[in-house]
Order: structure tokens, then C-alpha cells, then sequence
């Protein structure tokens, strides 16, 4: 049901007419829609006006080179970023896969005295077993994790034991496009999502050139 409202939705966001910026024209064939955020964050009264009216904003505001619309959170502004697996000096990055559900946990510490140090590595023990994880308790996107881990990325289940046997691990996530990435800490987890959340966003980037 989630994978056919997604496909809908993606449907529909190619279809939604995006006015040109002839002041500064945005990039050929680029369409913003995976999730940038915190790069662009919301225009104050953007969360009611239009995707082409977003769009104009950021094309008559200086200060503005890359925008994003989606219907739960409206007209999103930003500065310039690094788009998916784009090289380059801006530090920033935004992703260049729509929102997609994933796998992940938070494992708990590694062995230790104190009391909390043991309930910490006991709860490491129920997530590295697979009759006691659950691969439900991250699936919104997490960050901090790295590069992708391809020699683990064929399952969730894969990615949870090479997370497991690595000690300095602590948190994983996994999704078919994406893979598996690990490492000792994740942090900025989306949550619970509903279908809203997991629709591409509309957006455009300015060329700097």
C-alpha cells in the first residue's frame, strides 16, 4: 500500500509545472526530490502557498539558490549543496533518493562494569540476535553512519551482524537502494513516518555558474 501511494506520488510531483527563474536559471534536469533539509528550512507563511509560488519566491530572492515543496511541509528555502554523489567544495549535502523506509537499531554499549554499562550490553545482546532485534525501531532516516558498507548490503539482516561484530558499532540501517551503513553513533532519526513523509519533495537548484 506504501509503495503505491509513494509511486503515485512521484507521479504526480513530475507532473507539477515548475516556472522557469530567467534571472538565474535553475540546473537542467534536476528535480530536488530527496530530502535536503536542514539545508533549506521553511519560509515564514510558506506551509500554504503553491509549489510554483515557492519556486518564484526563491527565483526573485537573492539570498536563495535552492528550493523544495512537499504538502506536509510547504516551501522550503536554502543556500547551495552537494546533490547525492555530486563532488565539490560546499560541505552541505542533500539526498538525491526520494524519502524510502528503512531498517535500523541502536544496539546499546559494549561490556563493562557499572550497572548501566551491563544493562547496556545486555540490550546489545537481544539486538544482535535475530529471533530478539528489531529492525522496525529506526526507519526513518538516520545520520552520522559513514560511507555505505557494500559487503553488507545484501540484507538488514547482514548489515545487523557486521554492525554486531565490529565492537565500536552501535547503531545500523539498511534499505534495498541504499544499502547498509554503520558505525559508533547515528543521530537526526526522522522517526515514524506516515505516507505523507515518504512523497519526493519538488525542488530546483539555481545554476552558480
Amino acid at each position: 500500500m506504501i509503495e503505491s501511494v509513494r509511486r503515485e506520488a512521484w507521479r504526480l510531483s513530475r507532473s507539477v509545472a515548475v516556472p522557469s527563474c530567467p534571472s538565474s536559471p535553475w540546473k537542467a534536469d534536476e528535480d530536488l526530490r530527496g530530502d535536503c533539509r536542514p539545508e533549506v528550512k521553511p519560509l515564514p507563511g510558506g506551509a500554504d502557498i503553491s509549489v510554483a509560488e515557492c519556486a518564484m519566491s526563491c527565483c526573485e530572492d537573492a539570498k536563495c539558490v535552492s528550493w523544495q515543496h512537499r504538502r506536509d511541509v510547504g516551501c522550503l528555502h536554502g543556500w547551495d549543496f552537494r546533490f547525492g554523489m555530486e563532488k565539490g567544495s560546499v560541505s552541505a549535502w542533500c539526498s538525491d533518493h526520494p524519502p524510502k523506509r528503512w531498517k535500523g537499531q541502536f544496539l546499546g554499549g559494549r561490556d563493562g562494569n557499572t550497572m548501566e554499562n551491563i544493562v547496556a550490553f545486555s540490550n546489545r545482546i537481544f539486538a544482535c540476535d535475530e529471533s530478539t532485534w528489531n529492525p522496525e525501531e529506526e526507519v526513518g532516516q538516520c545520520f552520522g553512519l559513514g560511507e555505505v558498507r557494500p559487503e553488507a548490503s545484501g540484507s538488514a539482516s547482514e548489515c545487523m551482524r557486521a554492525c554486531c561484530k565490529d565492537v565500536k558499532c552501535e547503531a545500523w540501517q539498511w534499505n534495498e537502494v541504499l544499502g547498509c551503513f554503520y558505525g559508533p553513533k547515528m543521530y537526526g532519526c526522522k522517526g515514524e513516518w506516515d505516507a505523507v513523509t515518504y512523497e519526493p519533495f519538488v525542488g530546483r537548484r539555481k545554476r552558480l555558474d
